[in-house]
């Protein structure tokens, strides 16, 4: 298994890059595992899926956001990948 990374951008970086900038209170965390929506090369690929559910307090960028207003954020990682070889 090879694993590549991007590497960190700097903080002003984040920022410009950023939609929202919000800080709050995290509601819940949940994960899955799921079929790969992204991989699509031969053999079995399944992502490890999160989300992650929070109340606003404070809006540093975007301010259509309102303080208490709850948001989703889905993120995803690569979980397993089996090669079937014949």
């Amino acid at each position: 298994i090879l694993n590549a990374a991007i590497a960190p951008l700097s903080q002003v970086d984040l920022e410009r890059q950023s939609g929202y900038i919000v800080s709050g209170i995290v509601l819940s965390v949940s994960s899955a595992i799921r079929k790969s929506k992204v991989e699509r090369s031969f053999g079995i690929h399944r992502d490890r899926v999160y989300k992650f559910r929070f109340k606003i307090k404070q809006i540093s960028k975007r301010q259509e956001l309102k303080e208490g207003d709850e948001i989703t954020i889905s993120d995803w990682q690569s979980s397993e990948i089996m090669k079937i070889f014949s």
